[in-house]
């Protein structure tokens, strides 16, 4: 994970995800099955918990970035429980004497609180034995991971605001956009546009029936 010349951050979801590459808002948003579609603000970064696999005593250790939403374009099972979504980010490999490699404090300047973000977001999974499960979480909060290209941050570029973040800063079409407001807009004409069409083909389904691509 590198900060960028301009001061994004790349490198966010992780570098082993092989995933299709979407070149719009719409293509995203409507082609992975997401559970929560945010616009809102960096509230805090916080230590998050460790993870121990059977194979190795040393932890992997992440942050957990709490995001105030001032937009939700989607919630599909109610993950935004007190204004908040808690989201994910694996923090760094170990030094030898077990600290971070990339200490939270580098996080904190790298993702500042005020920050608007536009997030694309998955339950979190756990197949590794969780240390300090809860830190970073408000009372009832589910962790999040970020889509490969969910988690998209307003940055200034050259005097203009440009889009940051994701496995790889937004290429392409991705760069005329300079507000993550647009990215709401436009994921949500797209869902109802979705959800308008599903509706003349099937009968209405229960939650969990669409994996959370229509609801």
């Amino acid at each position: 994970m590198t900060p960028t010349r301009t001061g994004g951050v790349s490198g966010l979801a992780s570098s082993a995800y092989l995933y299709t590459f979407f070149d719009t808002p719409e293509k995203l948003a409507t082609g992975r099955p997401h559970r929560v579609i945010a616009v809102g603000e960096i509230a805090a970064v916080d230590q998050g918990r460790d993870l121990y696999s059977d194979e190795d005593d040393n932890p992997r250790k992440f942050i957990v970035l709490r995001v105030r939403v001032t937009d939700l374009v989607k919630d599909c099972g109610g993950y935004v429980r007190d204004g908040h979504v808690y989201v994910e980010f694996f923090q760094s490999g170990l030094n030898a004497d077990g600290s971070p490699r990339v200490s939270l404090r580098k996080w904190r300047k790298w993702l500042p609180v005020g920050a608007r973000v536009a997030l694309f977001l998955a339950k979190t999974y756990q197949r590794d034995r969780a240390v300090h499960g809860t830190r970073g979480l408000g009372p009832g909060a589910v962790l999040m991971r970020s889509d490969p290209q969910g988690f998209l941050m307003e940055r200034p570029d050259g005097g203009r605001v440009a889009l940051f973040g994701g496995n790889e800063n937004p290429p392409g079409a991705w760069r005329d956009i300079t507000s993550v407001d647009e990215v709401a807009v436009r994921a949500r004409r797209a869902l109802e546009k979705r959800r308008a069409t599903a509706a003349t083909r099937v009968p209405a389904p229960g939650c969990g029936w669409c994996l959370g691509l229509f609801c």
